[in-house]
């Protein structure tokens, strides 16, 4: 699982180098996601220090999928 910790900082900096290095990458729908995935990408997403405006909204999708299920 992700976390903001230090070890959590090493795995999200890996993602961020892989995804500057795919080019953007196409975010999955939240509704096709299952709950571990879903809850996975919101801890990653939510742990990013600056965020540009289209992962806020990925982040504020999440979200609203997160509670929808509750």
């Amino acid at each position: 699982m992700y976390s903001c910790e230090k070890n959590g900082a090493d795995s999200v900096s890996e993602k961020m180098v892989q995804q500057t290095l795919l080019g953007d990458l196409e975010w999955k729908n939240p509704i096709e996601m299952v709950d571990i995935e879903l809850f996975e990408e919101y801890i990653y997403y939510n742990c990013i220090y600056f965020k540009s405006p289209e992962e806020q909204d990925y982040i504020s999708l999440l979200r609203r999928e997160i509670l929808k299920r509750m």
